[in-house]
């Protein structure tokens, strides 16, 4: 695990590119806790002025992923809404990135500690440059997590495995150093670290899509949700 800090002093003015990063922001946010916390994080978040719009829950209908889809016409680079089910919802189909935000202790700032879970999977890589832009913009510390891979194979094989010992001796072996599910993983280190934003990069494919709903459900922090490309996510079936 490693942490990187943005530089300090006269060199550390951050870039053009990393201040505009999010100038046009969409916010659904309602009376309640997360949602108070979605307008505030919206706004530090939202690099123009007048560039943050704020609608009500109510935005989002029945169904947040049909409703999503007859937005994709609005010219909006970040949706924040505050955690709760239909945020987790909305990760199943949106094309631009997401933050479900949570509420944070007073005098923290949603970027002053982000945390990156990294995988061999190639879209943790816009994850990790929006991070990077985010602490150059606003400051606060990005850590990376080297979180495991292809769980579900591994997961398998080690039934698999399980299974030919049962057979050979009647007796279920017992398993070490299994990895634990991703947002379990994520989860521990985002409170061990107090951190303030999960920075999570996005797959286009429904399994991706599911597990990343489970981990905004899990964590007690915020999350940036940073899909890979711009394209429709893949459904299977």
């Amino acid at each position: 695990m490693k942490t990187a800090h943005p530089p300090t002093g006269a060199g550390a003015a951050p870039s053009q590119a990393s201040v505009e990063l999010f100038p046009r922001v969409l916010c659904v946010a309602d009376r309640s806790v997360n949602g108070r916390a979605a307008r505030r994080q919206a706004a530090s978040l939202c690099s123009a002025r007048e560039g943050m719009t704020v609608v009500r829950p109510g935005w989002l209908r029945s169904d947040p992923r049909s409703e999503w889809a007859r937005s994709r016409d609005s010219p909006h680079d970040l949706l924040v809404i505050g955690a709760g089910p239909r945020a987790y919802a909305t990760l199943l189909d949106v094309q631009t990135p997401v933050l479900i935000a949570r509420r944070l202790i007073p005098g923290r700032a949603v970027t002053g500690v982000m945390l990156v879970p990294v995988t061999d999977s190639p879209a943790e890589r816009e994850a990790v440059r929006c991070a990077g832009r985010l602490a150059a913009a606003h400051g606060g510390s990005v850590t990376l997590l080297a979180a495991h891979g292809r769980e579900a194979a591994l997961h398998r094989e080690l039934a698999g495995s399980a299974r030919v010992l049962l057979e050979c001796t009647d007796a279920a072996p017992r398993i070490v150093g299994e990895p634990l599910a991703p947002a379990v993983a994520i989860a521990r280190e985002a409170d061990r670290l107090s951190a303030t934003l999960v920075v999570l990069g996005l797959g286009s494919d429904k399994p991706a899509r599911e597990s990343a709903a489970r981990i905004a459900s899990s964590i007690t922090c915020s999350l940036l949700a940073v899909p890979a490309e711009s394209s429709p996510p893949r459904h299977e079936g």
